[in-house]
């Protein structure tokens, strides 16, 4: 066995008393001492170190137990940002997000996707001006995820399907080159299942589905998200519900996107998400036509997916706000929950509701890279 270098050891060390503070948010020297099995003076010397990064700080004073007061430590939970990108056909979604993953800014821009490099150069741009509008300095950014309506090849370097956006064959080096920061690039979806798991950290094995303008999917095994080796695990969107159904972009009838996007939802009611809704819960009877049609086709994707992959289910995108214990239980019934051959138990759920989770599933790698780096 290869022996371990006192460099490496304190550095294995400093880890441990950061990732302590990090989980707890608040804990006292004494108490990171007794739960690492450090001694206090090697806890004071990576104390020291950590503040002088700037990673820690002193907060206040925990309760006395009698004797001196110990003091609060806490992450510098804003010491580092990583930026997060989603681009759509017509809009861009930009956030900033801290050492925790939650959002410190975030902003939304009107902006048509071209693939072309007049868009790359007005990308960068937008980029740096969020950047600018942050007020640190440029040291503290870790770098952009770019998440992108598109299936991204497996090291992460080019969009090799892209028809809903026209960027199939898109480069990761397209974005570096002009943004001047380390870049990242991920499906959309993949970046809010991505989010998912990082806000819950109790998810292990799930069904993501994404009820957003184009309805997409991910799986999740072990707490990593299933891609497979020709990129198609968790591309639930193009599950056939519907034999000789509607037409897809895909170029099949009766995908499962066809019936379940939110593009298909409000597709002719001039309705933004929260007016269909508000009209809906205040007893509009055409919307409740339309919105009973659409959980009936969710109930009917759900149920074969869950067949296939007896795992949690997790409803997310931008209807999955408005989803109420109502529609949830509808839902259960139409899936015969508790029947005799039917699931035990509601295996459903609401996701994290944040409209920038793709945006946020893009910047996190980069915190996680970070946090495993000290």
């Amino acid at each position: 066995m290869q022996k371990v270098t006192t460099a490496e050891m304190r550095k294995i060390n400093q880890n441990k008393v950061f990732r302590l503070i990090y989980e707890e948010r608040r804990i006292a020297r004494i108490d990171l001492a007794g739960r690492l099995n450090i001694s206090l003076p090697t806890i004071t010397q990576n104390l020291k170190e950590l503040e002088d990064a700037n990673l820690i700080e002193r907060n206040g004073v925990f309760q006395s137990t009698g004797g001196r007061k110990p003091q609060v430590i806490t992450c510098v939970s804003n010491a580092k940002i990583a930026i997060g990108v989603e681009i759509s056909k017509d809009m861009l979604r930009l956030v900033a997000v801290d050492l925790y993953g939650d959002v410190v800014k975030r902003d939304c821009l009107p902006n048509e996707y071209r693939n072309d490099e007049n868009y790359y150069r007005e990308l960068a741009g937008h980029v740096s001006a969020f950047c600018e509008s942050l007020r640190i300095s440029q040291k503290r950014i870790l770098g952009v995820g770019i998440a992108i309506q598109g299936l991204v090849s497996q090291d992460g370097t080019t969009v090799l399907y892209g028809k809903i956006l026209g960027s199939a064959g898109v480069r990761l080096e397209d974005f570096s080159r002009h943004i001047g920061l380390p870049c990242l690039m991920s499906h959309n979806v993949e970046a809010a299942a991505y989010a998912e798991l990082w806000y819950s950290k109790d998810l292990k094995d799930a069904i993501y589905i994404s009820l957003s303008g184009y309805l997409g999917g991910a799986l999740i095994i072990n707490r990593k998200i299933h891609k497979g080796p020709d990129l198609q695990g968790g591309l639930i969107e193009h599950l056939n519900i519907h034999s000789g159904g509607i037409p897809c972009y895909c170029g099949r009838s009766g995908c499962f996107t066809a019936y379940c996007s939110a593009n298909v939802l409000l597709k002719g009611t001039g309705d933004s998400y929260s007016s269909f809704f508000n009209k809906l819960r205040n007893g509009d009877k055409k919307r409740h036509a339309r919105w009973k049609t659409y959980l009936d086709d969710l109930a009917r994707a759900i149920h074969n997916l869950h067949m296939v992959v007896d795992c949690d289910v997790i409803l997310g995108g931008h209807i999955a706000p408005y989803l109420t214990a109502e529609d949830l239980g509808y839902l259960d019934e139409k899936l015969g929950i508790h029947e005799e051959y039917g699931p035990s138990k509601s295996f459903m759920r609401i996701g994290h509701s944040d409209p920038d989770n793709s945006a946020c599933g893009g910047a996190l790698p980069f915190i996680k890279q970070f946090l495993e780096s000290i």
